[in-house]
């Protein structure tokens, strides 16, 4: 809920930056939203070594996902780095 709120007080600024109008702005917010909860993995048996694992891959994804919409210059590449992200 922090992510979708931070970068919906952000939107006018970030759609600034990327050349984008509102209207577009709002795949930004849309790609996270439609993505987040329906791609986590399910259970994992019953070892925490095995969520463990899960958690340390999901954190690298979403590090390099959150690089990537640092670096994007397009709406494309940003709305693609947040469902990666997501």
């Amino acid at each position: 809920m922090i992510d979708q709120t931070i970068v919906n007080t952000a939107l006018p600024t970030i759609a600034h930056d990327v050349n984008a109008t509102a209207a577009a702005s709002i795949w930004v917010i849309n790609a996270f939203s439609s993505t987040d909860g329906r791609h986590r993995p399910a259970r994992c048996g019953r070892r925490y070594l095995c969520y463990w694992r899960m958690f340390r891959v999901g954190l690298i994804v979403f590090v390099l996902a959150s690089l990537a919409c640092c670096f994007s210059q397009t709406l494309f590449e940003l709305a693609t780095s947040r469902f990666v992200q997501a």
